[in-house]
């Protein structure tokens, strides 16, 4: 039996209204995606958003504008469009693939491993990512040992996709490194400098190689080499100056201390360099088995951080930062720093603050630039906040704005401590 002609013009009313709302829905896609090529990103937000409304169900919109939102550094926000668009579209490889990229970006590495195994499970022939994951597997302190083992694996099928790429030899020589396959990972940074000459990176990381096989004057060919590239890097002064210490060379060492200095690098490590007596003769009486018991307390801090056991990770850095060779310090102070800031992190969420602010203490000191870990600012900028010391609190917080990175709630926090001192 036939249905009654109004439930046909019904049916044929809802179905236009259907495609009217997909093709308005599809034009407010469009129109975001001109401000987004134009670089007018919160308009091109606008425009998903209204897409979304339009039609909840538009996968495309919740992805372009997870895209939109990383473009902004937003990456909180960039995740959860990216989540609708999975939950729409579950074989949706391209949102796997961003969402993992922002994990990582987060420092959320496993949650970014588990995006790019899915994305590998759907597109298996792409190496960048192979080479993001091999990136989050080698940043993983909580799975060290067996992470550079799978970061290797990840960069050898990356190789094989694409053998003249040079990021991933430098990358599979970093795990190298960590392995101290010296020999291996010089290997690497050599065909990934043949491939790309002007490889900054893959200097400094070669010249951190022959400083381990005690190669110095290829050392410091590596440091000029990345210097000539990066000539406003203070780090890189840094390390050519200690570089400079181990064969004598104080003039040229003090030179590069001071440059190091004059660029931001950590002024307390510059200071301790910079005493009256001959710098060579202050570092050559280290002793190696000293370095040797330092590094060992290092690597048991990592497993103690792990572990969550922090206290006990603080306090083998704070004797591994005594004992570890001032030359080489400058290998490790990336770890140490994540042992003083995750400590740190675990007491300010106890509500422990002044405990938090000795460990953000620690972990700022221990690097060579403010811009390089702003977050122990962020949250030491919170712990003195929490605690009432408005004006310390407005001085973290204004080391953060203007920087390079957004931090809107910085600025929101110093307005707050502000209205509380009544200014």
């Amino acid at each position: 039996m036939k249905p009654p002609l109004i439930i046909l013009l019904s049916l044929l009313i809802v179905g236009v209204v259907g495609a009217l709302s997909c093709a308005s829905s599809n034009d407010a896609v469009e129109r975001g995606n001109e401000f987004f090529d134009a670089g007018h990103y919160d308009e091109a937000i606008a425009e998903y958003t209204k897409a979304i409304e339009i039609d909840s169900e538009n996968a495309l919109a919740y992805y372009n504008r997870g895209v939109a939102y990383s473009r902004k550094d937003e990456y909180d926000k960039a995740i959860e469009s990216y989540d609708k668009a999975i939950n729409l579209a579950p074989d949706y490889a391209d949102a796997y693939f961003n969402r993992g990229s922002a994990y990582y970006i987060q420092d959320r590495y496993e949650r970014a491993i588990a995006d790019f195994n899915e994305y590998i499970s759907l597109i298996p022939d792409d190496a960048d990512a192979y080479i993001l994951r091999g990136n989050a597997h080698l940043a993983n302190e909580r799975n060290f040992d067996s992470g550079v083992e799978r970061a290797m694996a990840d960069y050898d099928k990356a190789i094989v996709l694409a053998p003249d790429y040079a990021l991933i030899y430098n990358n599979r020589g970093n795990a190298y490194l960590r392995k101290n396959y010296y020999g291996r990972a010089i290997e690497d940074y050599d065909k990934a400098l043949s491939l790309d000459p002007e490889f900054a990176l893959a200097h400094d990381n070669r010249e951190l190689a022959y400083e381990q096989m005690s190669q110095y004057e290829s050392a410091i060919s590596d440091y000029d080499k990345a210097i000539a590239v990066q000539p406003d890097t203070a780090y890189l002064y840094y390390g050519r100056g200690y570089i400079h210490v181990k064969l004598g060379n104080d003039t040229a060492a003090r030179q590069d201390f001071l440059k190091a200095l004059d660029l931001g690098f950590n002024k307390a490590m510059i200071e301790s360099a910079l005493t009256n007596e001959p710098i060579s003769a202050k570092y050559r009486s280290h002793s190696p088995e000293a370095h040797q018991q330092g590094l060992d307390l290092h690597t048991r801090a990592l497993s103690r951080l792990a572990q969550a056991d922090y206290d006990n990770a603080v306090a083998d850095t704070d004797k591994a930062r005594k004992l570890i060779d001032p030359q080489l310090i400058h290998l490790y102070t990336d770890d140490m720093h994540q042992v003083y800031y995750q400590s740190a992190i675990a007491y300010y969420d106890t509500g422990l603050y002044d405990d938090a602010i000795r460990l953000f203490d620690k972990a700022i000191d221990v690097v060579a630039s403010p811009s390089d870990y702003p977050d122990a600012y962020y949250w030491r900028g919170m712990s003195h906040y929490r605690k009432g010391s408005d004006r310390r609190a407005i001085a973290d917080f204004d080391m953060l704005i203007g920087m390079e990175r957004d931090y809107p709630d910085a600025a929101h926090y110093r307005e707050l401590a502000r209205k509380r001192l009544g200014e």
